[in-house]
Parts: structure tokens; C-alpha cells; sequence
């Protein structure tokens, strides 16, 4: 009897920039753990996304979010505060990207009693993301 092999984790990406999509996908093309991706490229799309993962349509649920705070029509701290007060998303784990260790972007998250997994540095490296998704995989 052959082993099943483990799911692809499901990643949800929530990024405005091209750019910085184009980049975590090359990362992603050479990992050596399955993903999946899904992009939202603005806070009203990732929202709805959210929304609809899970559901008959698309039954799985992501593993992890990441998730870009400077977003255009909803920004990522109203994102999160609707995922914190979403019954069925608020056990989602969100990493929010940063652009510097000493980020105001912490306070503001705290300040506002917003729960993340964690936080990434902006361009995220390969090893980075390799070992969160392999604590992710165990």
C-alpha cells in the first residue's frame, strides 16, 4: 500500500505589490514542500477569499495568511480586526510583513489588540519561509 503523501499547505498571500508577489512565488517554485498559493491583492478581495475558503466551493482552509499592512480599499489592520472578530477566522494564523525590525507597525497591531502568528522581514529570505512552513508541515 503506497503512503499517502501530506497535503500541499494552503498559503493565502495578500500583497498589492507585483513585484513582491513575483518574488514569494520564485521562493515558493524552488521549495521543497508543496503550497499552494492564492494571491488577494487588496484588503476587500483577501476578506472575501477568507470568506469563502472552507466552503463547498473550495473546502480548504489556508494554514497560514500573509499579509501585507499597506493595502489599498481596506488596509491590514482592518483586515485583521475582521479576522480576529470572525468566529470561523480568527484561529487563522496571520504572519504580517514588516520592513524593519523596530517597525511601528508592532505598536499599532498591539495597540489595536490585533493577534498575529508573527511577523516576516520584508524581502522574506528562503530560509525564512522554508522553516516556517516546515514547523507549519509538522
Amino acid at each position: 500500500m503506497d503512503a499517502q503523501l501530506p497535503r500541499p499547505l494552503v498559503l493565502v498571500l495578500v500583497e498589492d505589490s507585483a513585484a513582491d508577489e513575483r518574488f514569494f512565488r520564485e521562493i515558493l517554485k524552488d521549495m521543497p514542500i508543496s503550497t499552494t498559493l492564492k494571491v488577494a491583492r487588496d484588503g476587500e478581495e483577501a476578506l472575501t477569499l477568507l470568506r469563502t475558503l472552507g466552503e463547498e466551493k473550495d473546502p480548504l482552509m489556508p494554514d497560514v495568511v500573509f499579509l501585507d499592512l499597506h493595502l489599498p480599499k481596506k488596509d491590514g489592520y482592518e483586515v485583521l480586526a475582521e479576522l480576529n472578530k470572525d468566529a470561523r477566522l480568527c484561529h487563522l494564523q496571520v504572519w504580517v510583513f514588516i520592513i524593519a525590525e523596530n517597525d511601528l507597525s508592532k505598536e499599532v497591531l498591539e495597540r489595536r489588540g490585533l493577534v498575529v502568528a508573527g511577523y516576516l522581514l520584508k524581502p522574506v529570505g528562503v530560509e525564512t519561509l522554508t522553516q516556517l512552513l516546515r514547523h507549519l508541515r509538522s
